[in-house]
Protein backbone atom coordinates (compact mmCIF):
# COMPACT_ATOMS: atom_id res chain seq x y z
CA UNK A 1 0.00 0.00 0.00
CA UNK A 2 2.97 2.41 1.09
CA UNK A 3 6.33 1.96 0.53
CA UNK A 4 9.83 4.19 1.70
CA UNK A 5 13.20 3.56 0.67
CA UNK A 6 15.28 3.96 4.81
CA UNK A 7 18.78 4.01 3.31
CA UNK A 8 21.15 5.92 0.81
CA UNK A 9 22.18 3.08 -0.68
CA UNK A 10 18.73 1.32 -1.35
CA UNK A 11 19.03 -1.50 0.59
CA UNK A 12 16.43 -1.00 3.47
CA UNK A 13 12.58 0.45 3.12
CA UNK A 14 9.82 0.56 5.18
CA UNK A 15 6.82 -1.31 3.40
CA UNK A 16 3.04 -1.32 4.68
CA UNK A 17 1.47 -4.56 3.46
CA UNK A 18 -2.12 -4.59 2.76
CA UNK A 19 -4.69 -7.83 3.20
CA UNK A 20 -7.92 -8.46 2.05
CA UNK A 21 -8.08 -11.56 4.79
CA UNK A 22 -5.52 -10.85 7.61
CA UNK A 23 -4.11 -7.37 9.35
CA UNK A 24 -2.15 -4.55 8.08
CA UNK A 25 1.45 -4.64 8.69
CA UNK A 26 4.12 -2.15 8.23
CA UNK A 27 7.65 -4.18 8.29
CA UNK A 28 11.01 -2.52 8.08
CA UNK A 29 12.59 -4.64 5.48
CA UNK A 30 16.61 -4.95 4.52
CA UNK A 31 18.54 -7.66 2.13
CA UNK A 32 18.58 -10.75 4.47
CA UNK A 33 15.48 -9.86 6.55
CA UNK A 34 12.12 -8.36 7.95
CA UNK A 35 11.22 -6.49 11.08
CA UNK A 36 7.55 -6.17 12.03
CA UNK A 37 7.57 -2.70 13.07
CA UNK A 38 2.89 -2.73 13.38
CA UNK A 39 0.01 -4.50 12.94
CA UNK A 40 -3.48 -3.64 13.11
CA UNK A 41 -6.51 -2.74 11.01
CA UNK A 42 -5.69 0.61 8.86
CA UNK A 43 -7.59 1.40 5.45
CA UNK A 44 -4.42 4.03 4.47
CA UNK A 45 -1.00 4.64 4.98
CA UNK A 46 1.88 7.29 4.60
CA UNK A 47 5.03 6.29 5.27
CA UNK A 48 7.66 9.33 6.12
CA UNK A 49 11.04 10.14 7.25
CA UNK A 50 10.72 8.79 11.02
CA UNK A 51 7.13 7.54 11.33
CA UNK A 52 4.30 6.10 9.11
CA UNK A 53 0.74 7.86 9.39
CA UNK A 54 -1.73 5.49 9.14
CA UNK A 55 -5.97 5.70 9.17
CA UNK A 56 -6.45 3.03 11.61
CA UNK A 57 -9.28 1.13 12.87
CA UNK A 58 -12.79 0.76 11.07
CA UNK A 59 -13.03 3.26 8.32
CA UNK A 60 -9.86 4.27 9.05
CA UNK A 61 -11.32 6.84 12.01
CA UNK A 62 -7.89 7.08 14.43
CA UNK A 63 -4.97 8.73 12.67
CA UNK A 64 -2.01 6.56 14.60
CA UNK A 65 1.97 7.09 14.21
CA UNK A 66 4.18 4.54 13.86
CA UNK A 67 8.36 5.00 14.21
CA UNK A 68 10.16 3.02 12.10
CA UNK A 69 12.93 3.00 14.14
CA UNK A 70 11.04 1.42 17.66
CA UNK A 71 7.68 0.66 15.90
CA UNK A 72 6.05 2.54 19.13
CA UNK A 73 2.51 3.45 17.84
CA UNK A 74 0.41 6.23 19.49
CA UNK A 75 -2.88 7.39 18.26
CA UNK A 76 -3.36 11.09 17.59
CA UNK A 77 -6.59 11.98 16.70
CA UNK A 78 -10.32 10.55 15.54
CA UNK A 79 -10.85 11.20 11.69
CA UNK A 80 -13.68 11.63 9.59
CA UNK A 81 -15.19 8.23 8.20
CA UNK A 82 -12.82 7.14 5.43
CA UNK A 83 -10.36 9.90 5.62
CA UNK A 84 -7.69 8.86 2.69
CA UNK A 85 -3.93 8.82 2.97
CA UNK A 86 -2.23 11.48 5.32
CA UNK A 87 0.79 13.65 4.20
CA UNK A 88 2.95 15.22 7.09
CA UNK A 89 3.95 18.79 6.94
CA UNK A 90 7.43 19.98 6.76
CA UNK A 91 8.72 19.47 10.56
CA UNK A 92 5.65 16.92 11.01
CA UNK A 93 3.42 19.08 13.41
CA UNK A 94 0.45 19.19 10.43
CA UNK A 95 -1.35 16.27 8.35
CA UNK A 96 -3.31 16.30 5.87
CA UNK A 97 -6.28 14.30 4.01
CA UNK A 98 -9.26 14.28 2.38
CA UNK A 99 -12.32 12.00 3.59
CA UNK A 100 -15.10 10.76 1.17
CA UNK A 101 -18.18 9.38 2.38
CA UNK A 102 -19.07 6.47 0.68
CA UNK A 103 -21.24 4.88 3.10
CA UNK A 104 -24.51 6.31 1.70
CA UNK A 105 -25.45 6.36 -1.85
CA UNK A 106 -28.72 7.99 -1.71
CA UNK A 107 -27.90 11.02 0.31
CA UNK A 108 -23.94 11.33 -0.48
CA UNK A 109 -22.27 13.89 1.76
CA UNK A 110 -19.55 16.06 0.23
CA UNK A 111 -16.35 15.44 0.65
CA UNK A 112 -14.14 17.26 2.84
CA UNK A 113 -10.25 18.54 3.34
CA UNK A 114 -8.99 16.77 6.50
CA UNK A 115 -6.43 18.70 8.87
CA UNK A 116 -4.84 17.19 12.03
CA UNK A 117 -2.81 19.01 14.49
CA UNK A 118 -0.16 15.76 15.50
CA UNK A 119 0.67 17.45 18.64
CA UNK A 120 -2.65 18.75 20.10
CA UNK A 121 -5.21 15.91 18.03
CA UNK A 122 -7.75 18.77 16.98
CA UNK A 123 -8.96 17.96 13.50
CA UNK A 124 -10.57 20.60 10.95
CA UNK A 125 -12.36 20.05 8.26
CA UNK A 126 -13.62 21.78 5.13
CA UNK A 127 -15.87 21.58 2.25
CA UNK A 128 -13.86 20.00 -0.57
CA UNK A 129 -16.59 20.25 -3.95
CA UNK A 130 -18.71 17.71 -4.01
CA UNK A 131 -19.59 13.91 -3.24
CA UNK A 132 -17.27 11.49 -4.43
CA UNK A 133 -14.22 13.99 -4.62
CA UNK A 134 -10.79 12.29 -4.48
CA UNK A 135 -7.50 14.40 -3.76
CA UNK A 136 -4.15 14.52 -3.15
CA UNK A 137 -2.07 16.73 -0.44
CA UNK A 138 0.93 18.36 -0.35
CA UNK A 139 2.32 20.75 1.25
CA UNK A 140 4.10 24.47 -0.23
CA UNK A 141 5.66 24.71 3.11
CA UNK A 142 5.11 24.07 6.98
CA UNK A 143 1.35 26.67 6.92
CA UNK A 144 -0.02 26.01 2.75
CA UNK A 145 -1.41 22.94 2.02
CA UNK A 146 -2.27 22.08 -1.88
CA UNK A 147 -4.83 20.05 -2.53
CA UNK A 148 -4.69 18.23 -5.99
CA UNK A 149 -7.86 17.00 -7.74
CA UNK A 150 -7.76 13.35 -8.15
CA UNK A 151 -11.48 12.83 -9.52
CA UNK A 152 -14.99 13.96 -8.95
CA UNK A 153 -16.13 17.20 -9.19
CA UNK A 154 -12.97 19.00 -8.16
CA UNK A 155 -11.46 20.33 -10.99
CA UNK A 156 -9.16 23.20 -9.70
CA UNK A 157 -6.05 22.59 -7.35
CA UNK A 158 -6.67 24.58 -4.51
CA UNK A 159 -4.24 26.29 -2.02
CA UNK A 160 -5.56 26.60 2.07
CA UNK A 161 -3.58 27.71 4.91
CA UNK A 162 -3.89 26.27 9.00
CA UNK A 163 -7.70 27.64 9.32
CA UNK A 164 -8.50 25.62 6.33
CA UNK A 165 -9.52 28.89 4.17
CA UNK A 166 -8.53 29.08 0.49
CA UNK A 167 -6.05 31.08 -0.42
CA UNK A 168 -5.56 30.37 -4.04
CA UNK A 169 -6.46 28.18 -6.30
CA UNK A 170 -5.10 27.38 -10.79
CA UNK A 171 -5.79 25.38 -13.32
Amino acid sequence: ASIRCLSRDGLAAAVLVSSEVGSERLLAVGPSSSRLLWRGQATEGTIGQRRAYLCGGKNGRTAVAVSLGSGAARAIARLPRFTGPLTASPGGRYLAGFAVDWSDFTDPQPSRVVLVDAQTGAVRTAPLGGPYVTAKTLWLRHDRLVVVPGGGELDRVRVFDLSLRERGEGE
